[in-house]
């Protein structure tokens, strides 16, 4: 598996650290930091809520 980014958030859904590898492929719509940690901390958040549902707790 390939890493492109890591980001590190508290439990107050703020992004504590961030890091960054360059590639090659060039994004098609570049995004603010802001916007992009606010869409990865929803990608984890609604996993998170998969993984309940899932799980059965």
């Amino acid at each position: 598996m390939v890493v492109y980014a890591l980001y590190i958030f508290n439990k107050h859904s703020r992004c504590v650290h961030r890091q960054k590898w360059e590639h090659n492929r060039q994004p098609a719509k570049e995004l603010s930091e802001e916007e992009e940690e606010k869409l990865i901390y929803g990608v984890v958040f609604s996993l998170k809520g998969l993984v309940k549902k899932v799980a059965g707790k």
